[in-house]
């Protein structure tokens, strides 16, 4: 084990010796984490207190009270201190999958899962904050209970449109190009050139009903037999300014894959070489 053993222990158990070997033990073990056993991680982390517990005698009594730096903090600029068996915690659950672990109805995570999941918490949410008599600023990542109420977003609307009406929205993008390409450059920004030209290239044959929810929706590729329409956006930082770009693939593209992937399933011949 990586603890350092001595016949002779001291007066108190020492901050710096601890520290020193809970980070031999967390460098020698935690790479390895995923090879090894629930058992033998926990047998690990036992074999280890019970080393320390030898070595500072009678006076163990005090290394729940010692707080060291973390180890896996070593490399990063953020320094925390807990106790070692905190940090035996974390290592014992260090194979966990966040994906999975927050369906769970209590989640647990290492001490560095959630020092990730602070930092994801304080780049997403804000504070409320209410300006006293005297404060002229509102303090960064705050809002004022006034502020919430300007910026609620209103609730998505759905919009059910015929065939016909894309046809006349095609129809009324093409009798002035020029015009509708300035003033959706205006909103969406890009190439006023570009969206002139992509506007004249709209053809109405394009015009399918999604096979999955069956709303008509304007293809991008004659292939293409299910929409593309979808609520989700990711922002994209372009010149300055934050834009919200739609996925890749609509909520109908996963249902209809995963449909095909059930009834291809099995239909896959196997090719045997003797």
């Amino acid at each position: 084990m990586a603890t350092k053993t001595t016949n002779k222990t001291t007066k108190t158990a020492n901050a710096s010796q601890v520290e020193k070997d809970i980070r031999a033990f967390w460098f020698e073990h935690y790479p390895k984490r995923k090879s090894y056993s629930d058992d033998k991680r926990i047998l690990l982390a036992q074999e280890f207190i019970d080393e320390q517990l030898e070595l500072w005698g009678v006076y163990a009594y005090s290394l729940p009270d010692i707080s060291v730096y973390h180890p896996a903090y070593y490399k990063t600029t953020s320094f925390k201190k807990t106790n070692i068996y905190d940090i035996l915690g974390d290592f014992i659950a260090a194979v966990n999958d966040t994906d999975l672990e927050k369906y769970k109805p209590y989640p647990s995570y290492t001490e560095e899962q959630e020092h990730h999941r602070r930092k994801s918490r304080q780049r997403r949410e804000v504070n409320f904050h209410e300006l006293d008599d005297g404060e002229e600023y509102q303090p960064p990542n705050t809002i004022s209970y006034d502020d919430l109420a300007e910026q609620q977003s209103l609730p998505l609307i759905t919009h059910h449109v015929t065939v016909e009406q894309i046809a006349e929205i095609i129809d009324d993008l093409q009798a002035d190009p020029f015009n509708e390409a300035k003033y959706l450059q205006s909103i969406y920004g890009g190439s006023a050139r570009e969206i002139v030209r992509k506007i004249k290239g709209l053809k109405k044959v394009n015009i399918k009903v999604c096979k999955m929810c069956y709303e008509p929706f304007y293809a991008r590729d004659k292939r293409i037999d299910v929409c593309d329409l979808t609520v989700k956006y990711r922002p994209v930082v372009a010149d300055g300014s934050t834009r919200y770009v739609a996925t890749k693939y609509s909520p109908c593209w996963h249902l209809r894959n995963a449909e095909k992937t059930r009834k291809n399933k099995g239909k896959t011949p196997l090719k045997i070489n003797i």
